[in-house]
């Protein structure tokens, strides 16, 4: 559901600007096209519906590509907060099962740490940086000649991200939220809060 969404807005709006990240900007085609390509990446290295994707970074242009190439393969999310500490980092790959990690290359290092206290260590990808036995994005990131048209499928409302809460109560519990969950909480917000083209959305 959530790429029938951003395709919509692609076929409307191709040349408007999506994202900003300091001086970077990327239209919706450019996202979109780097979604489609991602998502041909991410296959290739193994990743199948089902399978738990970690994504620790800051705020990027890197995040939204991968959180949108995830969901088109109908894999699942796990965003991690770029500020926890190793013995955190740790707890949700092992209790997510996460498959891969998408980080840059200051947690690329903590994560190389404490792969060997995994069952199943997840495969790096680094936006940026060379690090011994980490995947680069760029090297994922396949050519314009190789690009698939977005083929018709039906909409997928499956599993999307797994969420932890605060552990108040002991350890964080997981929680996995639906793409429909997703889909149904924007069209709600955007609503209720009147949301409209030429609107700004900031994201801290």
């Amino acid at each position: 559901m959530l790429n029938q969404i951003l395709s919509q807005t692609v076929s409307t709006y191709p040349d408007k600007t999506a994202v900003v990240c300091g001086d970077r900007r990327m239209s919706y085609q450019e996202l979109h096209d780097n979604v489609l390509r991602f998502s041909q990446g991410l296959a290739s290295v193994g990743v199948e519906p089902g399978d738990c994707v970690a994504i620790l970074l800051p705020n990027c242009i890197e995040f939204v590509i991968s959180f949108y190439a995830i969901a088109r393969l109908h894999a699942v999310v796990l965003p991690l907060n770029h500020l926890f500490k190793a013995e955190e980092i740790g707890y949700y790959l092992k209790d997510s099962q996460a498959k891969i990690i998408i980080t840059d290359a200051k947690r690329a290092e903590i994560c190389q740490a404490i792969a060997p206290d995994l069952d199943h260590p997840p495969l790096l990808i680094a936006i940026d940086g060379e690090q011994v036995g980490a995947k680069r994005w760029n090297d994922l990131i396949v050519s314009a000649e190789a690009l698939d048209r977005e083929e018709q499928r039906p909409a997928f409302e499956g599993d999307a991200i797994y969420q932890y809460s605060s552990g108040s109560t002991g350890r964080p519990k997981r929680v996995c939220r639906t793409q429909r969950h997703l889909y149904c909480e924007v069209h709600n917000f955007a609503q209720t809060a009147h949301i409209k083209p030429d609107d700004n959305i900031l994201c801290l």
